[in-house]
């Protein structure tokens, strides 16, 4: 059964929660190692954090030239009728989808 916590504690721990979404990959890395995170399935520790970005990356506009991006449940549809795509194209890589 885990301790109870004190209420300074939960007061950081609050402040950790609500200003997370402005952490840097050194700030979460920071947090994890003053809190001792560790990995719930194994104890071992966590990596260091990474930035990545799950939006799709693509060119649009008349020249291609300009970046453009996709959300990933917007984009999953490229995906997931790429095989019928295929087989309507016999076995061909399609041309273009929309």
């Amino acid at each position: 059964m885990p301790k109870k916590k004190k209420p300074e504690e939960i007061a950081a721990l609050e402040k950790i929660a609500m200003d997370c979404d402005n952490y840097t990959a050194a700030d979460i890395d920071r947090v994890v190692t003053e809190l001792q995170i560790k990995d719930p399935d194994t104890g071992n520790d966590l990596s260091n954090a990474t930035a990545f970005n799950m939006m799709f990356p693509l060119q649009i506009g008349p020249s291609g030239y300009m970046q453009g991006y996709l959300r990933p449940e917007t984009a999953q549809g490229i995906f997931i009728n790429f095989k019928r795509l295929n087989e309507f194209n016999n076995g061909r890589m399609p041309f273009a989808a929309a």
